[in-house]
């Protein structure tokens, strides 16, 4: 049987239009699988869900199939829509991009499976569809929206401060300036995006007097010299040395050059090895993209146990505090 008639057969079992569902869209880029609209009740905006077997799955000598499955919300434009842009803003009413490796295939049998349960295939979209909507519930959507607006907001604020923090002692120790990307962001929060690199912006140059040397040793060198100075002045010693030379400019123009350029030798050889915080950088970088990220189905029970952690932590913080 050739793939086209394959993939005929899989998405006739979910007897597509119906419940709200419009007619399936054939996927190329994987081994079986389609997409489909979904009308939404805010208008202007609708859901797309797909439901995919991937290519190596399909090739695998296994007859029952691990299926993909997602629902993402967006507003429409043209024939597809836009997840998540500048042009509008994501209400938590709103449905949320979520999805799932929970289902399964059988094509010898032709039978799908939620985890070992049997279930017809319009189980999976009207299981997927319930999940996606159920922040619209204003009473059992509550707990829901509360975990995203703490792992989107609250916990992605704090992870993306935390690097920022390790951004800076990365410069500090290497020169290299790390800034998180927000791909995230211009991606529309992609089913399965992961972030495998850090955005690194080399080392740039300065030039003192025609002495080239590189910026943030510079900086460094100007902060040891700011906080030696506001010591000294802390503890009102003035040594007359150091007045004699920063009160003649030719004299400090002696003392900065030899004094830089052996900070400009010596700090990088000193500091660079071995000291990249990369790995660090790249697993903050990965939690703050968790938070920020769709909803992974059985994520939603780890994240329930999580939160309440987290809160309950923080409550005995709050006692300890007031008592």
């Amino acid at each position: 049987m050739s793939g086209s008639s394959e993939n005929d057969v899989f998405v006739s079992y979910f007897e597509l239009p119906r419940d709200g569902f419009l007619e399936p869209i054939k996927l190329i880029d994987t081994g079986i699988g389609f997409s489909v609209y979904k009308q939404s009740h805010k208008k202007g905006f609708k859901s797309l869900f797909r439901v995919y077997m991937r290519n190596a799955e399909k090739n695998s000598p296994d007859p029952i199939k691990h299926l993909f499955a997602s629902a993402s919300f967006g507003m429409e434009s043209g024939d597809g829509i836009v997840i998540s842009s500048n042009v509008w803003k994501r209400s938590s009413y709103d449905p949320i991009d979520i999805n799932s490796d929970d289902f399964y295939y059988n094509i010898q049998s032709n039978k799908f499976f939620y985890k070992s349960v049997e279930i017809h295939a319009f189980e999976i979209l009207r299981m997927l569809n319930r999940w996606h909507t159920k922040t619209q519930k204003p009473l059992m959507g509550f707990w829901l929206r509360f975990k995203i607006f703490f792992f989107h907001f609250i916990l992605a604020s704090c992870f993306k401060f935390l690097f920022y923090c390790v951004s800076i002692l990365q410069y500090l120790l290497t020169g290299q300036w790390v800034k998180i990307f927000d791909n995230i962001k211009e991606l529309g929060n992609r089913t399965g995006y992961q972030p495998t690199r850090l955005n690194v912006t080399p080392s740039k140059t300065l030039k003192i007097f025609e002495y080239e040397v590189d910026t943030w040793i510079a900086l460094i060198y100007s902060l040891v010299h700011i906080i030696t100075f506001l010591i000294l002045e802390y503890l009102n010693v003035k040594p007359q040395i150091l007045r004699i030379i920063f009160g003649n400019s030719f004299l400090t123009l002696v003392y900065v050059l030899p004094t830089l350029g052996f900070t400009n030798a010596v700090l990088p050889a000193l500091l660079k090895k071995n000291k990249e915080l990369h790995p660090l950088l790249q697993l903050i970088q990965n939690l703050y993209f968790y938070a920020q990220g769709s909803v992974q189905i059985r994520d939603l029970n780890y994240r329930n146990i999580a939160t309440g952690i987290i809160i309950i932590t923080l409550l005995i913080y709050l006692g300890w505090l007031l008592m």
